[in-house]
Protein backbone atom coordinates (compact mmCIF):
# COMPACT_ATOMS: atom_id res chain seq x y z
CA UNK A 1 0.00 0.00 0.00
CA UNK A 2 1.45 3.34 -1.04
CA UNK A 3 1.66 6.37 1.18
CA UNK A 4 -1.23 8.10 -0.57
CA UNK A 5 -3.55 5.11 -0.10
CA UNK A 6 -2.50 4.85 3.54
CA UNK A 7 -3.32 8.54 4.19
CA UNK A 8 -6.73 8.19 2.51
CA UNK A 9 -7.50 5.09 4.60
CA UNK A 10 -6.41 6.88 7.78
CA UNK A 11 -8.61 9.91 6.96
CA UNK A 12 -11.57 7.67 6.19
CA UNK A 13 -11.14 5.85 9.52
CA UNK A 14 -10.87 9.16 11.39
CA UNK A 15 -14.09 10.33 9.72
CA UNK A 16 -15.85 7.10 10.74
CA UNK A 17 -14.70 7.51 14.34
CA UNK A 18 -15.90 11.12 14.47
CA UNK A 19 -19.29 10.21 13.00
CA UNK A 20 -19.62 7.33 15.47
CA UNK A 21 -18.75 9.60 18.38
CA UNK A 22 -21.30 12.18 17.20
CA UNK A 23 -23.91 9.42 16.97
CA UNK A 24 -23.16 8.38 20.57
CA UNK A 25 -23.31 11.97 21.82
CA UNK A 26 -26.68 12.47 20.11
CA UNK A 27 -27.99 9.24 21.63
CA UNK A 28 -26.80 10.24 25.10
CA UNK A 29 -28.36 13.71 24.72
CA UNK A 30 -31.68 12.14 23.72
CA UNK A 31 -31.51 9.83 26.75
CA UNK A 32 -30.64 12.75 29.05
CA UNK A 33 -33.54 14.81 27.70
CA UNK A 34 -35.84 11.83 28.15
CA UNK A 35 -34.77 11.47 31.79
CA UNK A 36 -35.21 15.22 32.42
CA UNK A 37 -38.61 15.15 30.73
CA UNK A 38 -39.68 12.17 32.85
CA UNK A 39 -38.43 13.80 36.04
CA UNK A 40 -40.36 16.99 35.24
CA UNK A 41 -43.58 15.10 34.58
CA UNK A 42 -43.15 12.87 37.64
CA UNK A 43 -42.83 15.97 39.84
CA UNK A 44 -45.97 17.47 38.28
CA UNK A 45 -48.16 14.51 39.14
CA UNK A 46 -46.95 13.69 42.63
CA UNK A 47 -50.55 13.67 43.90
CA UNK A 48 -51.40 10.77 41.58
CA UNK A 49 -50.53 7.23 42.50
CA UNK A 50 -47.45 6.68 40.30
CA UNK A 51 -47.29 2.92 40.93
CA UNK A 52 -50.54 2.29 39.04
CA UNK A 53 -49.54 4.45 36.04
CA UNK A 54 -46.36 2.53 35.26
CA UNK A 55 -46.17 -0.76 33.38
CA UNK A 56 -44.45 -3.68 35.08
CA UNK A 57 -40.69 -3.80 34.47
CA UNK A 58 -39.77 -6.64 32.09
CA UNK A 59 -37.20 -9.32 32.87
CA UNK A 60 -35.14 -8.34 29.79
CA UNK A 61 -34.98 -4.74 28.52
CA UNK A 62 -32.85 -2.91 25.95
CA UNK A 63 -32.61 0.79 25.01
CA UNK A 64 -31.69 -0.08 21.41
CA UNK A 65 -34.72 0.43 19.16
CA UNK A 66 -33.65 -2.43 16.85
CA UNK A 67 -33.68 -4.97 19.68
CA UNK A 68 -36.63 -7.33 20.20
CA UNK A 69 -36.39 -6.45 23.92
CA UNK A 70 -37.02 -2.72 23.35
CA UNK A 71 -40.16 -1.45 25.15
CA UNK A 72 -40.97 2.20 24.52
CA UNK A 73 -43.80 2.31 27.08
CA UNK A 74 -41.42 1.19 29.86
CA UNK A 75 -38.58 3.47 28.73
CA UNK A 76 -40.96 6.41 28.89
CA UNK A 77 -40.42 6.38 32.65
CA UNK A 78 -37.20 6.95 34.60
CA UNK A 79 -35.66 3.53 35.31
CA UNK A 80 -32.80 2.73 37.65
CA UNK A 81 -30.52 -0.32 37.53
CA UNK A 82 -28.73 -1.64 40.61
CA UNK A 83 -25.90 -4.05 39.77
CA UNK A 84 -24.18 -5.82 42.68
CA UNK A 85 -25.65 -3.26 45.12
CA UNK A 86 -24.31 -0.27 43.14
CA UNK A 87 -26.51 1.94 40.99
CA UNK A 88 -25.33 2.05 37.37
CA UNK A 89 -26.18 4.84 34.92
CA UNK A 90 -24.53 3.43 31.78
CA UNK A 91 -26.59 0.26 31.25
CA UNK A 92 -27.70 -0.38 27.64
CA UNK A 93 -29.43 -3.73 28.25
CA UNK A 94 -30.19 -5.99 31.20
CA UNK A 95 -31.64 -9.40 32.05
CA UNK A 96 -32.70 -10.02 35.64
CA UNK A 97 -33.29 -13.79 35.44
CA UNK A 98 -29.91 -14.50 33.81
CA UNK A 99 -28.12 -11.93 35.99
CA UNK A 100 -26.27 -9.75 33.47
CA UNK A 101 -26.08 -6.22 32.13
CA UNK A 102 -24.48 -4.80 28.99
CA UNK A 103 -22.47 -1.60 29.28
CA UNK A 104 -20.38 0.32 26.72
CA UNK A 105 -16.66 -0.48 26.66
CA UNK A 106 -15.38 3.06 27.06
CA UNK A 107 -15.23 4.97 23.77
CA UNK A 108 -14.72 1.86 21.63
CA UNK A 109 -17.06 1.60 18.63
CA UNK A 110 -17.94 -1.27 16.33
CA UNK A 111 -17.69 -0.97 12.55
CA UNK A 112 -21.17 0.54 12.32
CA UNK A 113 -20.38 3.30 14.81
CA UNK A 114 -22.29 1.83 17.73
CA UNK A 115 -20.63 1.41 21.13
CA UNK A 116 -18.99 -1.94 21.79
CA UNK A 117 -20.82 -3.58 24.70
CA UNK A 118 -19.43 -5.67 27.55
CA UNK A 119 -21.59 -8.22 29.34
CA UNK A 120 -21.12 -8.10 33.11
CA UNK A 121 -22.57 -10.86 35.28
CA UNK A 122 -23.88 -10.39 38.80
CA UNK A 123 -27.01 -9.54 40.76
CA UNK A 124 -29.34 -7.20 38.80
CA UNK A 125 -32.26 -5.17 40.16
CA UNK A 126 -34.43 -2.84 38.08
CA UNK A 127 -36.66 -0.19 39.64
CA UNK A 128 -38.59 2.95 38.81
CA UNK A 129 -37.10 6.16 40.17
Amino acid sequence: MGRKAWVVTKRRRAKQLILGALHNVARLCRASLQIQHNAHHSQKGMAMNAATDRPELPDHLSIDERSPHYAADVLGHAIGIRFNDKERHDVEEYCISEGWIKVPAGKTLDRKGRPLLLKLKGRVEAFYR
